[in-house]
């Protein structure tokens, strides 16, 4: 197993790009809609949060199949 050394951010290190970050700023609606209309110039009235994940396994005998975004 590789051995990996990740560096610790202060909050003020902290990047838009930084998966923490990113996830903490998308999953807040507010945040998340007032990002998307400085981006693309879009008036945003919701946020909607669609499944990341959905196994389908249709029979019991068959190989079941994930889907990821």
């Amino acid at each position: 197993m590789e051995n990996t050394n990740y560096h610790k951010k202060s909050v003020d290190e902290l990047t838009f790009t930084d998966d923490g970050m990113f996830q903490a700023v998308l999953r807040d609606p507010e945040i998340c809609a007032e990002l998307v209309e400085r981006l693309l110039y879009v008036k945003v009235n919701h946020v909607d949060y669609p499944k990341l994940e959905k196994q389908i396994a249709p029979y019991y005998s068959s190989k079941g199949v994930r889907l990821d975004v």
